[in-house]
């Protein structure tokens, strides 16, 4: 399949996986703010912004697309930005392509690997799905919002051309990833031995949201270090200058061996 994708910027590469309701464009201003240090690679996953729609969004399928997207416009390993249900892709890729990838850093991916995150995952996708079943895709909204502990995913201001476009997503998020990407649960034994550095962010002011808290739960299962965004679960979206200076300073510690 066929992604668009966008790139700005020399240095080491950097893929940007977007998580629900978004696409490419949530990494727009955080790209032009990194561009002086790192190659930056975005893209679109499948149905999301611009990408065709299709029938088959399981993580496998997820992982082989950012496999594809790196081995077309990475020039070596790469750092894997991973955001909320991004971070999901990012270690589905890890776990199949680990040659390509030199570290990475989990957005509040909601990592399900003890009982009390998996009942709260459980009770949240059964809500969703009740929308679904009611065809009610719009009202899921402040459901959404709710998880990542904050107020709105869509801010006011958007124009009719990106409201548009975020519906769309939201479409393709509960008509087509909802219950297919929320099936990842790998076993923790596949990252025992990792070799790249892992770090999970998790946003300071939305720490005790759904995404936040299993992140968090998930992480000490791992023992994958954590460290924290200011703002909310879309921090890099709405404050890109801060979260430059801050994955870049994370990724530098990284490369340094303050990582896993």
């Amino acid at each position: 399949m066929q992604l668009p994708v966008s790139e700005k910027g020399e240095g080491s590469d950097v893929l940007l996986i977007h998580g629900i309701i978004s696409d490419k464009s949530f990494f727009e201003e955080l790209m032009e703010e990194m561009k002086q240090d790192y190659h930056l690679i975005a893209y679109d996953r499948r149905g999301y912004g611009d990408a065709e729609k299709t029938e088959d969004y399981s993580i496998e399928a997820q992982a082989e697309d950012a496999a594809n997207v790196l081995r077309a416009y990475a020039r070596d390993k790469a750092w894997i930005v991973g955001n909320s249900a991004g971070g999901m892709v990012a270690m589905a890729l890890y776990l199949r392509y680990p040659q390509l990838v030199r570290g990475m850093l989990l957005i509040e991916p909601s990592l399900v690997f003890d009982p009390e995150s998996e009942e709260m995952i459980r009770e949240w996708n059964s809500e969703l799905n009740g929308y679904v079943k009611e065809n009610r895709i719009k009202k899921a909204l402040p459901a959404v919002a709710r998880v990542i502990g904050d107020k709105t995913e869509i801010p006011a201001g958007k124009s009719l051309a990106q409201l548009k476009r975020a519906y769309k997503n939201l479409e393709t998020f509960m008509l087509g990833e909802l219950n297919d990407i929320q099936r990842f649960r790998p076993a923790k034994e596949e990252f025992k031995d990792a070799k790249v550095p892992i770090r999970v962010l998790i946003s300071q002011e939305g720490k005790e949201s759904i995404f936040a808290r299993t992140s968090l739960l998930g992480a000490q299962v791992l023992g994958w270090p954590v460290d924290y965004l200011c703002g909310y679960h879309n921090t890099l979206s709405r404050n890109p200058e801060d979260g430059a200076k801050r994955l870049k300073a994370i990724m530098e510690e990284m490369e340094n061996g303050s990582g896993t």
